[in-house]
């Protein structure tokens, strides 16, 4: 049985629980953990794009694949998707000494699926909250595909009964030491600006075809995790390039600045709204969210 759109949403908005979690560590948000980022020195320069998708071009020579989740495990894929991409961004500055394979080295989002609600008592209906996610990758619950194609009935069954003991085993070389909350556009601007992708959890929908600049307008409600991968400058406005996780070309229409098949442009006050849902973060591989200077380059 193919789900709907809407039956593939599966974040769970719980403030009580992102709260709680938040609570355990000093640093939680940008004014704590990298003010440095807001000011002038290391903020966004008012006119330039921050495509942080050139960097997986670069590192693998094409975008990254298009995640098609086919149960409501969407946060998972966000989470996933946007590891996948720090890590590309990470090796094309020279901050990660490796390579990343296509087909190999990306996040086994079934097994983060299967962590990340442990404990969490779910029993049988899918879905997360986002700060599962990060909260499990920062405790070293990153495993990487290797090969093994997504199959979604390994996310329900591990989703309902934890992932196997000797999946999570498997462990990497590359961690996420670091995560923030991200509150407002502007410091989802700055954040992008100095490479950091951030996931995004909120019941914000789209319509689902891009119009010529590869934005798609807000419409409806989706209760759904994806991430932003940096934004580009389109007569004078940021539209941010938020990558789904519904299969290739899904939503239609024409893509421009070699944006992935998989995403769209989202208006400025759009993302506004969804970040008002207070379970949207920024990922970091170094900790103290270090400024530095993004490749904007094919």
């Amino acid at each position: 049985m193919t789900l709907t759109i809407e039956e593939l949403c599966g974040w769970i908005p719980d403030p009580v629980e992102v709260k709680k979690v938040l609570s355990q560590y000093p640093e939680n948000d940008v004014d704590s953990a990298a003010p440095h980022l807001m000011k002038s020195d290391n903020a966004w320069d008012g006119k330039s794009d921050a495509p942080l998708w050139l960097s997986a071009i670069r590192v693998t020579g094409s975008n990254l694949e298009a995640h098609k989740q086919t149960i409501g495990d969407c946060v998972s894929h966000g989470h996933g998707g946007a590891l996948d991409l720090l890590q590309c961004v990470q090796i094309d500055m020279g901050k990660f000494a490796g390579e990343f394979i296509l087909g190999r080295d990306e996040c086994y989002t079934e097994a983060l699926y299967g962590a990340m609600r442990e404990g969490k008592n779910m029993g049988n209906s899918d879905g997360a909250v986002g700060i599962w996610a990060v909260e499990t990758l920062k405790r070293g619950g990153y495993v990487r595909r290797k090969g093994r194609k997504y199959n979604g009935q390994d996310a329900k069954l591990w989703g309902n009964r934890g992932t196997p003991p000797e999946i999570k085993a498997e462990g990497t070389d590359f961690r996420l030491e670091q995560y923030i909350i991200v509150k407002t556009v502007e410091e989802a601007t700055n954040l992008l600006f100095n490479g950091y992708p951030i996931t995004l959890c909120s019941n914000q929908g789209f319509t689902m075809k891009r119009d010529e600049n590869g934005i798609c307008e807000a419409s409806g409600s989706w209760a759904h995790c994806m991430y932003c991968a940096g934004f580009i400058m389109i007569n004078g406005k940021r539209i941010f390039i938020i990558v789904q996780s519904w299969g290739a070309n899904v939503p239609s229409g024409p893509t421009i600045k070699n944006m992935p098949n998989c995403s769209f442009g989202c208006r400025e006050e759009v993302l506004a709204r969804m970040l008002r849902a207070n379970d949207s973060y920024a990922l970091t591989s170094i900790p103290g969210f270090p400024a530095q200077a993004l490749n904007t380059r094919i």
